[in-house]
């Protein structure tokens, strides 16, 4: 008797321990290939091999041209996957341990178009159309998800599907059925951006003291809502103080505030749930230079009118200044029990 036919029998008596199938035996190598490229793989088993066993290489969906089975060195095989897309499947088998191993594998891929899109609330998206390499699809079922997580069967469209009329973001995946089995494309998006609150800018950020100035601005795009929804609001914030509301509509508004200090100002958009506040522009006066030495003193000024607050305001009323204190660093506005420090002739 030869030592292999020896091996067999004591396989069959002990009661063939080793099944096909066996937990650990494994094909490593790619499973998405493209039609017509050659790819290697590598069996790994779990109990190891026997130097008397045999090995033998299957595939579904391609040809073998090379393979190694000696049990004594690594066993492997390279395949040319066949140029009809699809599934197929490559395997491993050795006969005295009876260990087996399949790798399935996909031909081609799945396609989704367009993969991701952009639209604005209430819009109509553009189609998705899934496809798989030119095979032929016997069927199709498109699914949709609010998360990208939890999917609900929608429609068996042929080809393609129309998504109905955004209002929040979706997302939309399509199970194919193949030659080679069922193939889930890749997920496409159709997104609803969040708000975008647009720019402001000024025409200059330093304008003379006193005066208004001219701001322009881009409109707010995007969000959960119809665009002749925006509410806009304009707000400024005097020399550190709160914000205060000067206007509504998208352009800043003509009869403005007057720039007789740091002044802030940014463009506030509401859109249903969304709330989005434009770049805030800071404005700074210009001071003539007859006006330099007065940010560096503390001018007490006689005023005969509520309300004045700077030195160009008080020289306007008609009084006569009466002292100046060299006080450096500060800059005209020195108050007691919150009213400014004036004194008239």
């Amino acid at each position: 008797m030869s030592t292999r036919s020896i091996i067999l029998a004591v396989v069959f008596i002990i009661g063939n321990t080793l099944q096909s199938d066996a937990q650990g035996t494994y094909i490593s190598g790619n499973t998405q290939v493209t039609p017509g490229t050659q790819e290697y793989y590598e069996a790994h088993f779990e109990y190891g091999l026997n130097p008397y066993t045999n090995v033998s290489w299957s595939v579904s969906g391609g040809t073998i041209i090379q393979q190694g089975i000696n049990p004594t060195m690594t066993v492997y095989c390279i395949v040319e996957w066949g140029q009809t897309p699809g599934g197929g499947f490559v395997s491993v088998y050795e006969d005295l341990g009876s260990q087996y191993a399949e790798l399935p594998v996909t031909i081609g891929s799945p396609e989704i178009s367009p993969a991701s899109q952009n639209v604005s609330y209430g819009s109509i998206p553009t189609s998705l159309c899934a496809s798989f390499g030119g095979a032929d699809i016997f069927s199709y079922d498109w699914e949709e998800s609010n998360d990208g997580i939890n999917w609900t069967y929608i429609s068996s469209a042929v080809g393609c599907y129309q998504p109905p009329i955004a209002y929040q973001t979706k997302y939309y995946r399509c199970l194919l059925l193949v030659a080679g089995g069922y193939f889930y494309t890749p997920v496409a998006s159709v997104t609803i951006p969040t708000l975008d609150p647009g720019i402001i800018s000024a025409s200059n950020l330093q304008p003379n003291f006193n005066t208004s100035i001219t701001i322009s601005n881009t409109p707010a795009t995007w969000g959960l809502c119809f665009t002749s929804s925006y509410q806009y609001t304009w707000e400024y914030a005097f020399e550190g103080g709160s914000w205060t509301v000067v206007g509504t509509g998208q352009n800043y508004p003509a009869s403005s505030v007057l720039v007789n200090g740091r002044i802030l100002i940014r463009r506030k958009i509401v859109c249903g749930s969304e709330t989005a506040y434009s770049n805030t522009l800071v404005i700074d006066p210009a001071y003539t230079p007859v006006d330099w030495e007065n940010k560096n003193y503390v001018r007490e000024i006689s005023v005969i009118k509520k309300g004045i607050t700077s030195y160009f305001q008080a020289a306007a009323t008609g009084g006569r200044q009466t002292s100046i204190h060299n006080i450096p660093g500060w800059y005209g506005k020195t108050h007691t029990n919150g009213e400014p420090r004036r004194r008239t002739i």
